[in-house]
């Protein structure tokens, strides 16, 4: 029997873990007094203090590191809340905030008890998208954290009570706007099984579109969403970044078409395509071929290409009953569309290692590829063998430029095996996706 001091030690471990690591994982950080390195939550911080100061965001940079903004205005505003908080106790409870998030996407992907305490543990302390995401205090896993929660089946957080009384209350315009294709078919049996798989307390796709809201990247999964014909959910993504967005530009007109210029034109205010930590398609091309005109619009539409072509693969998983394969591949195809994806974005190997754990029905080609592109990208030992910075990535010799592009191709090549093995006529009857909840 689980108790409750068990279910918090569980949740506590890897929490520790992360708090301990912390200092340790960027340069210039103290274990004692504790104080690590956060520079992309110093940016967050500094950010909303130029907001309340009328400055311009687009333009502001951090005065250690020179580091820009780079996400929407509304990300901006919600990142005036932190200016409040005193900066140490602040990355506490972000570090805090990050371990449970991780926990979660866990929980979803269908891991359990010290198994689930254990493997976020491990991912806390080795897993260099992890690691690195929660040393620089970025969002990433927060993100994630909101695709699953919206798009993956898993049983729900809180009490049946608690949903039951929720479930009265709500209009009953929220149940019309509920995806079908998460909703189980009438009956006492079904009833059950949804008191113990969780009610969706928010339509499907409302989270997904506030993670599209504040980072351009998860609007892919509208895309995959469209082509699994989830109408419902798909049209809640439009409207709830839409109105975020259309809010924002009320309120701040000029940011907001500033940014859709900056976004437009390609200038991304931070580092080089060619840099070693980007391993998206365009970041693969300029390290193979070099800078040139041909070879930043073929990264472009390689990359474009690759997007569309994981939401597809994607959808031919989710109709055999693998949502979760299914949304870990659309994370996996907004890597490798995105200009700029770097190593600590790649955060969706998480789900996607845990999902191939336990997926043992998955076909052995699946589990394989996967595992070695989860492997690869969890060591990123090509930080630690090829020089990087200074342009050196342009004159790399030949095995250095393969080295450096090796995850984006491990990647492609999981998405043509699961393309394969997706067409391919199934050997068992599809499984139906559970009802999902949104939160729980």
């Amino acid at each position: 029997m689980r108790t409750r001091a068990g279910i918090v030690a569980q949740l506590a471990l890897p929490v520790v873990a992360l708090l301990a690591v912390l200092p340790f994982a960027q340069s210039y950080g103290e274990f004692w007094p504790w104080a690590p390195n956060t520079v992309d939550l110093d940016v967050y911080v500094y950010t909303g203090h130029v907001l309340l100061d009328g400055g311009d965001i687009l333009t502001a940079r951090t005065p250690d590191t020179y580091l820009a903004f780079i996400y929407p205005p509304v990300a901006a505003l919600l990142s005036v809340p932190l200016v409040f908080v005193p900066f140490t106790l602040l990355q506490v409870g972000w570090t805090v905030l990050n371990g449970l998030a991780l926990s979660f996407v866990l929980h979803r992907a269908g891991l359990r008890g010290w198994t689930l305490s254990l493997v976020a543990t491990a991912c806390a302390l080795v897993v260099e998208p992890v690691r690195a995401t929660v040393s620089f205090g970025q969002i990433n896993i927060f993100l994630m954290a909101l695709v699953v929660a919206d798009l993956v089946p898993g049983p729900r957080l809180v009490g049946p009570h608690l949903v039951r009384w929720l479930r009265r209350r709500r209009p009953a315009s929220a149940d019309r706007l509920a995806d079908p294709a998460d909703h189980p078919v009438d009956g006492g049996a079904d009833a059950a099984r949804a008191d113990q798989t969780g009610a969706r307390l928010l339509p499907a796709g409302v989270l997904t579109g506030i993670a599209a809201a504040i980072k351009v990247t998860p609007a892919l999964f509208l895309v995959y969403l469209l082509l699994a014909r989830r109408w419902r959910a798909a049209r809640a993504v439009v409207l709830t970044a839409g109105v975020i967005t259309v809010g924002t530009a009320v309120y701040m007109p000029r940011e907001t078409f500033g940014f859709a210029r900056l976004l437009l034109s390609g200038d991304t205010r931070t580092g080089p395509a060619h840099f070693l930590m980007n391993q998206s398609m365009l970041g693969t091309v300029v390290r193979l071929f070099g800078y040139g005109g041909w070879q930043h619009y073929t990264g472009i539409a390689l990359g474009a290409a690759a997007g569309l072509a994981g939401a597809y693969v994607a959808v031919l998983w989710f109709r055999r009953g693998e949502p979760l394969l299914g949304v870990c591949l659309t994370g996996l195809a907004t890597l490798l569309a995105s200009p700029l994806s770097w190593t600590h974005h790649f955060v969706w190997i998480v789900p996607l290692g845990a999902g191939l754990l336990v997926g043992r029905q998955l076909p052995r080609s699946v589990r394989v590829v996967g595992g070695a592109f989860v492997v690869w990208v969890a060591a990123a030992i090509f930080k630690y063998v090829l020089p990087w910075g200074g342009n050196v990535e342009l004159s790399y010799a030949p095995w250095q430029q393969l080295l450096s592009v090796l995850g984006p191709l491990l990647a492609l090549a999981l998405l043509a095996v699961a393309w394969v093995e997706g067409r391919a006529p199934s050997r068992e009857p599809a499984r139906p996706p559970l009802p999902a909840t949104a939160v729980q």
